[in-house]
Order: C-alpha cells, then structure tokens, then sequence
C-alpha cells in the first residue's frame, strides 16, 4: 500500500502494532521506531498522550513510594535520571539535542525540586503534554529539510483531533480549570514555536519536535510549581 494511501483521511481504530511504534518513538523500549515520514508514524501520533500518560503513571508512582523523609532535591534527581532514561525512545534518538536535553533536565530538576511534594499532577502532566506536544508540531508541519513536503504526513487532523481529545479529557477531568489554564498556556507556547521555527528555519525538524516536547515538559512543571498536588 503506498504512503499516500496509508496517509488518506478518515478515522480508524488503532491496532496493537500502532501502540508498539508509540511506545517504541516515545520511550527506550527496543521496538520499531518509524521515522516521521513513515505512514505508521501517523498511524501512532494519536497514541503518544496514551504512552506519555503511561510514563506519567511511573513516575508519579514512584513519587508516591519515595520517602518523605528524602531531601526534595535528592528525589527530584532520581526521577530525572529515570525519565530521561525512560524517555529516550526514537525520535529523541534520531535528534540533535543533546545539549538541550542536558540543559532542560537541568532545568526541570530545578523546577520538582521547588513543586510542593507529593509532585503527582505535575509528574503526571508534564510527559502527557510533552507527547501530545509532538503531535500538534507534526500535524501540517513542513519539512525543515526539504519546505516543500511534509514532516510528517501521516499525521493529519483525524490524528491532531484524537490525541488532542484524549488530552484534553484526562487533563480537564484531573484538575478541572488548573488543567484549562496548563493545556491553554501549552498550546500557546506550541503555536508560537510553529511558527517561530516556519519563520526562521521553513519548517519543523525532529530535532525541532524533541525541543518542543522537553520545553513543554518543563513549562507544565513550572506552572504547577503554585499549586499543591
């Protein structure tokens, strides 16, 4: 089947080799990881909140079993070091941000260290709206490389929708008008950086997706640092 065929309109369910590519973009699992030209890219896009939810649930969950008694900054550090670690899945893996990477999990360190503890919603939070984040940069997105085709053609409004809905509904429904002002601010933040990166750079890169998602990672956590789990 050609790309353009596996890339047409119209909503599908998802089938288990769709999560796996997911899982596989999203995380350091050892599995298929398609390139954002690939039409099973687009087949995963509506997916990545489900596999950032799922990192979200760890993390949260070991915060949960991490004991009080540790010093705020010494349970920040571990669990940067294991969502860095969970999180370098496909396209990370494919991008030219190591640099970044550093200075960002740097920075979000800062920003668990200083969140009241127990940090559950915005641990929560940050890797969902990180994954749905990809999917709003690739969704029409041109190539960087090559302006005159798309990044990710497989990821359409069908895609952008589904991944958009699911986000929304889990944030809303876990923190009511907390989660309206977060997602507002995040979408904001993204449609800025289209356009900042059409403007300077003709189109968006993978690179310019893990940038993205790590910078949206660290503004959920910076905006919930006022309020308490």
């Amino acid at each position: 089947m050609s790309e353009t065929e596996e890339s047409s309109p119209g909503l599908r369910l998802p089938r288990p080799s769709d999560l796996l590519a997911a899982v596989g973009l999203l995380t350091s699992l050892p599995l298929a990881a398609p390139e954002p030209r690939d039409a099973a890219f687009g087949r995963a896009a509506p997916l990545f909140p489900v596999v950032g939810a799922l990192v979200g649930a760890g993390l949260a969950g070991i915060e949960w079993m991490t004991p009080r008694t540790w010093p705020p900054v010494l349970s920040a550090a571990l669990l940067i070091v294991l969502w860095e670690t969970a999180s370098r899945g496909g396209v990370r893996r494919r991008a030219d941000a190591f640099g970044f990477t550093v200075v960002v999990a740097v920075a979000k360190l800062a920003a668990l260290t200083l969140l009241p503890v127990p940090r559950l919603l915005p641990l929560f939070f940050a890797p969902l709206l990180g994954a749905w984040s990809i999917v709003v940069l690739a969704v029409g997105a041109r190539d960087a490389a090559a302006p005159g085709r798309k990044l990710a053609p497989g990821v359409l409004f069908n895609e952008f929708a589904v991944a958009s809905l699911a986000t929304f509904a889990v944030v809303f429904d876990l923190a009511n008008g907390l989660g309206i002002f977060v997602v507002v601010v995040a979408a904001a933040n993204l449609i800025a950086l289209r356009f900042y990166w059409h403007e300077t750079a003709g189109g968006i890169s993978t690179t310019s997706l893990v940038r993205g998602s790590q910078l949206i990672e660290l503004l959920t956590l910076t905006l919930l640092i006022p309020f308490k789990s």
